[in-house]
């Protein structure tokens, strides 16, 4: 059956009817809340490998509720990008299974691709012409880059790893602007209130900043407070807000290095 099409001066728009629920994922080591509004995932050192010793905490720009209502969109626009086909007569397919169609792909397909076509035809099988499926094919991929654009979070990173000389030392990673910072300087960073001497890298290329406590007495300060504490809080240059890291199993890394350095 070849496809209608309906063509509709409608901005683009989904409602989703799923939620998300802040609390732990991915085994445990993932935890979601919402701070200000919006979503905050908190992952921990896992102690189970050297390389897996860090801590990561992602700001997003979405409330809980409306990432997971973007995520379920570009889910959908993933499940009909993989049902769409080209035939052996250079005409496209576009054919689902019964479990695949929900109300969130039938108003996409309707109200942004305008396809009308019911859940059976789709179960059939939609013929589509080349120019069609090329046109459905790039707004897909045009919604898919928006959809994705919007799930970007701002990442924040500890990490637990060796330097060149061969010690364990916890380094915190993100982004910044290099463009008025000298590529190594020295700052008093606040850990739990707790000032810390470290020095400071800038990497103009690609705006990565990264800082490591520059003494045995700094390290020894984070280890204790990364130690003692489920919850560790730093105030690190360039940022206007503090940064949360869960650091639960921090103790656990720095036992899986086999190496007692402090």
């Amino acid at each position: 059956m070849m496809v209608k099409f309906l063509f509709l001066a409608l901005p683009f728009f989904i409602v989703f009817g799923v939620h998300a629920e802040a609390g732990n994922a991915h085994a445990g080591y993932t935890k979601i809340d919402e701070v200000d509004g919006r979503m905050v995932s908190y992952f921990n050192f896992r102690a189970e490998n050297i390389t897996e010793n860090r801590a990561i905490t992602s700001f997003y720009p979405l409330s809980i509720q409306s990432f997971s209502n973007v995520s379920q969109r570009r889910k959908s626009l993933a499940v009909i990008a993989e049902n769409l086909t080209q035939t052996a007569s250079n005409d496209y397919l576009l054919q689902f299974s019964n479990d695949e169609i929900d109300g969130d792909i039938l108003f996409f397909l309707t109200y942004s691709l305008g396809i009308l076509s019911t859940r059976e035809e789709l179960v059939q099988g939609v013929t589509l012409t080349s120019n069609d499926a090329f046109r459905v094919k790039a707004k897909l991929k045009e919604t898919f880059q928006q959809v994705s654009e919007k799930l970007t979070a701002r990442n924040f990173l500890t990490s637990l790893t060796r330097s060149k000389s061969g010690n364990l030392a916890v380094y915190f990673d993100w982004e910044g602007d290099c463009s008025q910072m000298a590529p190594k300087t020295t700052a008093a960073i606040p850990v739990n209130d707790v000032a810390v001497n470290m020095t400071v890298w800038c990497d103009a290329k690609s705006n990565a900043l990264t800082a490591t406590p520059n003494s045995r007495e700094g390290l020894q300060s984070v280890y204790d407070i990364f130690s003692m504490n489920e919850w560790a809080t730093i105030q690190l240059p360039q940022i206007q807000h503090e940064v949360r890291f869960w650091v639960a199993g921090f103790q656990q890394s720095w036992a899986s290095a086999n190496q007692n350095d402090l």
